[in-house]
């Protein structure tokens, strides 16, 4: 009987020495695998996460334009004055357009003409990259993008369209010769100087590089007023008139 105990005892001893072999082993196995995590995938998530974060938070690129040249004739007069904001602004080409702005006057108008381009540079206007005043047409014209005519001679007390016509008819087949000349062949021109419609007609017979489509005359106004004399004379409402 004492022999079987002992036999027991020393089958229970040896089972015991080999569950604690095992367990010491999985200890160990479970450390080893524990310093490798730590020294070397740690870090490589970290660095996909850092990289994650570090590319939510940088800017996006920002495709810096090249500037478009725009030149507005007659710029110290009251129509110009009120126009040229509006280009700087990025109102009238977006936003994000840089331009550089040529101003064109008359000789004797070219002292107010610098008080423009210094309200211009007061204004800090971040999408102008320059500000050009001069009264020389081949200046003026030089590879422009955008041509806004606002100079013309105005019409004067009894003054008939003829009469205005004559006085305009030069000075935009002056203009229309200077596009022809100094300016881009994607030029894109726009008429303000009444009578709009016409002076727009002289200009583009003088410019024959700049297609016909690339001309635009400012005819609101006259569109507006023909629209009311239609809503009064049918006696309803000006939206009721339509094309």
């Amino acid at each position: 009987m004492f022999e079987r105990e002992r036999q027991r005892f020393a089958k229970n001893s040896q089972r015991f020495v080999c569950n604690l072999f095992i367990l010491s082993f999985q200890s160990y196995l479970f450390c080893h695998l524990m310093i490798i995590n730590f020294f070397f995938f740690v870090p490589i998530q970290w660095g996909k996460k850092k990289k994650k974060i570090l590319g939510q938070n940088r800017p996006a690129r920002t495709v810096v334009k090249k500037p478009l040249r725009v030149v507005i004739t007659g710029a110290a007069g009251q129509v110009g004055y009120a126009l040229i904001p509006l280009f700087a602004s990025g109102q009238v080409l977006g936003t994000d357009q840089p331009l550089i702005l040529t101003l064109l006057e008359i000789p004797s108008a070219l002292k107010a003409l610098s008080g423009v381009a210094m309200e211009i540079e007061d204004g800090a206007y971040p999408l102008v990259e320059a500000v050009i005043p001069t009264s020389d047409h081949p200046v003026a014209f030089k590879d422009v993008d955008y041509a806004v005519l606002v100079g013309g001679f105005p019409r004067g007390p009894g003054m008939e369209r003829k009469d205005l016509l004559a006085k305009n008819s030069p000075i935009f087949q002056s203009m229309g010769e200077s596009l022809q000349k100094y300016a881009k062949e994607t030029c894109k021109v726009l008429v303000v100087a009444n009578p709009a419609n016409t002076n727009t007609l002289i200009c583009s017979r003088y410019a024959t590089k700049i297609p016909k489509r690339n001309f635009a005359a400012l005819t609101r106004l006259d569109q507006n007023r023909a629209t009311t004399q239609l809503a009064h004379k049918l006696g309803v409402k000006v939206r009721a008139v339509s094309n």
